[in-house]
C-alpha cells in the first residue's frame, strides 16, 4: 500500500539522526527474548507505540531501497507488513516497518526527518506502532550480529531537529490515514472513527478535523466539537494557506462544513452520508459556490 505525501523536511545538523516518531517514548524492548521473533529469537529493533497514521520520519539522510509489503528485515514474508528500508551507505541501514501508510518510493532519496510514512499494525503486530532497526556491516540481508540498539544508535548520533514545516507534513499524514474511512453523523474522536447516530463507524466533518489536529500534535491542540465552534480559531487569508489548516463553508445560513487544506488547492474531509473521508479540489463548481473562510488553530 502505497500513499504518496508531499516532501515535507525537518532540517537537521549535518549528518544527525532524529527519533523516527516524534514526541514519543520507545518500549526499551531491543534484544527482548521471545517466541514471537524468528528470526533471531529476540526482538531485533524497538517499538515506538502510536495511533495509527501518527508521522513517522527518515531517521537520517540515505537512499530508499525498499518500499511495500516486506518480511524480517527486507525479506518477502508477512512479519513487517508495510515496509521502508532507507540505506545511509558505509554499510548503515535503517528499518521502518507496520506501517499504515508508505510516502515515499524506492530510489529516493531522502533528508533526516522527512517524512516518509505513517505508523500503522500491518504485518505481525500487536497494536499500532513503529517497529524501528537500525543494522552495520551489511548493504543487504542482515544476519543477527549486525543489528544494533537502534535508539541508542540514534542518540549517539543525533542532530538538532527543527520545526518549519513539521507540523504541516503531521496533519496531512493525520488527514491521510482516514482516507475511505465511512462517514458517519455524530460519529468520530479523538483517537479514531467511532459509531454516530447512524449506527455506522466513521467521522463527520469536525470530528475529522479534530482528530487530524489532535493526532498531528500528539494532543497538544484540541479544537472544538463543531464547524460553528472550530471557526473562532485565528483567520487566515486565502492566499497564505498552509497544509493543515481549516477550511470552513457557509451551508444554509451557518459554517457547517469543514475540510483539511492538504495543498495544491485540494482538501480532505468527511463530505457526507453518501461519500467516505476524500480528497476534493477546492476549484470544484459545487465548492467554489460556497461562501468560504480559513482558519488556523492554535
Amino acid at each position: 500500500m502505497t500513499v504518496l505525501l508531499p516532501k515535507y523536511t525537518v532540517t537537521v545538523a549535518a549528518g544527525g539522526w532524529v527519533q523516527p516518531v516524534e514526541g514519543v517514548t520507545a518500549s526499551g524492548t531491543y534484544h527482548a527474548a521471545g517466541s514471537a521473533w524468528q528470526m533471531c529469537g529476540w526482538h531485533t529493533g524497538d517499538d515506538y507505540p502510536a495511533p495509527i497514521g501518527t508521522i513517522v520520519h527518515a531517521a537520517a539522510a540515505g537512499t530508499v531501497v525498499h518500499a511495500s509489503w516486506g518480511g524480517d528485515a527486507g525479506g518477502t514474508g508477512p512479519a513487517y507488513g508495510n515496509q521502508i528500508i532507507i540505506d545511509h551507505g558505509g554499510q548503515v541501514r535503517s528499518y521502518y516497518a507496520h506501517l499504515s501508510a508508505i510516502a515515499i518510493q524506492v530510489g529516493a532519496t531522502v533528508t533526516a526527518g522527512q517524512v516518509i510514512g505513517a505508523v500503522g499494525e500491518t504485518g505481525n503486530a500487536f497494536g499500532p506502532h513503529l517497529h524501528f532497526e537500525v543494522t552495520l556491516g551489511t548493504s543487504s540481508m542482515p544476519s543477527c550480529s549486525q543489528f544494533t540498539d537502534p535508539v541508542a544508535y540514534v542518540k549517539a548520533h543525533a542532530g538538532t531537529a527543527a520545526t518549519g514545516t513539521a507540523l504541516s507534513a503531521a496533519l496531512v499524514a493525520a488527514a491521510r490515514s482516514q482516507l475511505g474511512v465511512a462517514y458517519s453523523y455524530g460519529g468520530g474522536t479523538l483517537t479514531g472513527p467511532s459509531a454516530g447516530i447512524d449506527g455506522r463507524t466513521g467521522w463527520d466533518c469536525s470530528s475529522f478535523a479534530r482528530y487530524v489536529w489532535y493526532t498531528a500534535t500528539a494532543g497538544k491542540i484540541t479544537i472544538p466539537r463543531t464547524t460553528t465552534e472550530q471557526v473562532a480559531s485565528l483567520p487566515v487569508a486565502s492566499g497564505a494557506m498552509q497544509p493543515g489548516d481549516l477550511i470552513e463553508f457557509w451551508i444554509d445560513g451557518s459554517w457547517s462544513h469543514v475540510g483539511v487544506y492538504i495543498g495544491a488547492g485540494q482538501m480532505i474531509h468527511a463530505p457526507n452520508p453518501a461519500r467516505t473521508v476524500s480528497v476534493d479540489s477546492l476549484s470544484s463548481g459545487y465548492y467554489t459556490a460556497l461562501k468560504q473562510t480559513v482558519r488556523r488553530p492554535r
